[in-house]
This record gives structure tokens, C-alpha cells and sequence, in this order.
């Protein structure tokens, strides 16, 4: 019997579970703005089964894909794959499994989603070798997230239309920001191994004001959603409680130290919960 069997909490741990609340508050914004109201529990069964399918194959192959590099980075280097307390091979099963799962829950969503899936599982394993040749890296993290909102409006309505688009953009900007904050911890280690990020490429100052700038651009874009999805005014109270957290969150940037850094990414675990929080109440009270 494998690893994966008797130690899930292992592969729990590896794939940061916690961190599905980057992506599924954001998928669920989706499918009640799609359907004006509280889209049903099979849709939102079926959706956050194939978000947690995303989450976990996406980071598993990440951490298969990385091994190498995560080996020798002094903040990664004592993770399971590369402390061995888990082999490869079931990482890689692992992965393939929870990728089966979005695959099966896209069925289960409808035709569209289905179709379609084929194209979210290339851009959930593909977006681990983008670092291998692009600063743009993050960018394709912030796009892979923002196809959740994306499938889940999909699943409810079935039309592809502009408010998804717009919540697709912010989710991009918003993630992609945030990565660049993470990987300005990694900027040394990532030179010394020839890998790309914005950090490596324009330096940890200039690199953080990008980021800045993506939030800026993500606030601006979510209060567009506002105006195009006919969102009311619990909406734009969720909006300013984000606001405070992105000033927060660039707070914590001043002095660029490490540990700070780390500190400003996890703030950001909260600003999906604020959105889909304040986009519910609003929906259901309009």
C-alpha cells in the first residue's frame, strides 16, 4: 500500500489544501452572479468537486515538476517530496486522480464544461514549466485560476458573456500580483538556478509596484464587474473591505523583508472569501 494511501495528510500538506480559497470563493462569485441567485446544490457540488480536483492536480504536478529546484531552495527544501517522505511517482498518481476528478465533475456540469476540460487540465500542468522560460510566469498562474469563475458561470447559464470575462481579468491580476510578492522571497535562489519571474528580471522594488499595480487593476476591473453584472451596494461594501486589505497587504511590503513578504501573500487568502461574500449577500438581497 503506497504512501498516498497511508499518509494523505502528507499529500494534504504538500498541495497547501488551504489555499483552494484562492481559487473556489472566486468560482462560486461566478455561478451566483450566472445565475442571479443561488444557483442550486448540485451545481455547487459539482463545482467545488472540480475545483478541488484543479487545486490538488495542479499543485501536485507543481511539486513533481519543481522537485529538482525545491531541493535546493532553502525555503522549499523541506517539503515531503524532497525531505522523500513521499515518492514521486504517487505524487504524479495523485495528481493524475484529482485531474480525473475535474474532468468527471466538468461531465457532471454539462456539456460546455466538459468540452472544455481537456484545455483547463493543459493550462493546470503547464503553468509549472512557465518558469523555465518566461517572467511572465505569474501571469499564467492568475489566468489558470481565473478559468474557475469562467467554467462555473458556464455551468450555470451555459453562454460565454461579458461579466465572466471581466471577473476572469481581475482574477489574473489579482493572483498574478500576489505571485510576484511570493516569488520575490525566492529571487536569489531563482537567478542562481535560471529561472524567470518579475523579481529576477526587474529586481524585488520595482517588481513589488507591478504587483501594487495588478491590485490596483484588479479593484478597478471588480468594480466594473459592479456596474456590468448590475451588482448593488453590499457589493461596493465588499469592495472597500478589500480595499483595506490590499493597503494592508502593501503594508506589510515595506522593508521587503522575507518574512513580511510571506505575510503579505497570506492576506490574500482572505480577499476571495471578502468578494464572494459581499457578491452573495448582495444577490440574494437584491
Amino acid at each position: 500500500m503506497g504512501v498516498a494511501v497511508l499518509r494523505p495528510g502528507v499529500l494534504l500538506t504538500m498541495i497547501r489544501i488551504e489555499h483552494t480559497l484562492f481559487s473556489l470563493p472566486f468560482a462560486y462569485t461566478g455561478a451566483f452572479l450566472a445565475a442571479q441567485g443561488f444557483p442550486g446544490w448540485d451545481k455547487l457540488l459539482w463545482i467545488t468537486l472540480a475545483m478541488v480536483g484543479a487545486h490538488g492536480g495542479s499543485m501536485a504536478w507543481n511539486r513533481a515538476a519543481d522537485a529538482k529546484y525545491d531541493a535546493v531552495n532553502p525555503r522549499t527544501r523541506e517539503w515531503a517530496l524532497p525531505q522523500g517522505q513521499i515518492d514521486p511517482g504517487e505524487v504524479i498518481i495523485f495528481a493524475l486522480g484529482n485531474l480525473v476528478l475535474l474532468v468527471y465533475a466538468a461531465y457532471r456540469l454539462g456539456p460546455i464544461c466538459f468540452y472544455l476540460s481537456p484545455a483547463a487540465m493543459f493550462f493546470l500542468v503547464f503553468y509549472s514549466y512557465t518558469k523555465r522560460f518566461t517572467s511572465l510566469c505569474h501571469f499564467f498562474l492568475g489566468g489558470t485560476l481565473g478559468l474557475g469563475p469562467v467554467g462555473a458561470w458556464l455551468a450555470v447559464t451555459g453562454r460565454v458573456e461579458l461579466a465572466p470575462a471581466v471577473l476572469w481579468a481581475a482574477v489574473t491580476l489579482w493572483v498574478g500580483g500576489f505571485d510576484i510578492f511570493y516569488q520575490a522571497v525566492d529571487v536569489e535562489v531563482d537567478r542562481r538556478l535560471g529561472l524567470h519571474s518579475l523579481p529576477v528580471r526587474l529586481g524585488v522594488g520595482p517588481s513589488l509596484l507591478v504587483g501594487v499595480g495588478c491590485h490596483v487593476l484588479t479593484l478597478s476591473l471588480l468594480l466594473l464587474l459592479w456596474r456590468v453584472a448590475g451588482l448593488g451596494p453590499l457589493y461596493l461594501l465588499g469592495l472597500a473591505l478589500l480595499l483595506l486589505l490590499f493597503v494592508w497587504e502593501v503594508s506589510l511590503l515595506k522593508g521587503r523583508r522575507p518574512e513580511k513578504l510571506g505575510a503579505a501573500f497570506n492576506v490574500n487568502l482572505a480577499a476571495g472569501v471578502v468578494v464572494f461574500a459581499f457578491t452573495l449577500l448582495d444577490v440574494l438581497t437584491i
